[in-house]
């Protein structure tokens, strides 16, 4: 992919977020995503990533994710 797609992938990624849209976050993800902020008590997997959201979303409604800045070169990406 390039800079430029991999730029709108995370900006997709981010406005699902925002929207409230979990499913089309964790589109995004691999099915056997690991996270190291994942509890070890839960499943494996995509599975545990999402108990987590939803675990912080009843704890944050409303939580958004506000970026200052989205950059990239080559295959890697970052924003602030």
């Amino acid at each position: 992919m390039s800079v430029d797609e991999n730029l709108q992938l995370l900006q997709r990624a981010i406005d699902n977020w925002n929207r409230g849209d979990l499913d089309g976050y964790l589109d995004l993800y691999a099915l056997n995503v690991r996270l190291n902020s994942v509890p070890n008590s839960f499943p494996a997997g995509v599975e545990g990533v999402r108990k987590m959201y939803q675990r912080m979303w009843s704890a944050y409604p409303g939580s958004t994710i506000t970026v200052e800045d989205l950059f990239g070169e080559g295959d890697k990406i970052a924003c602030r």
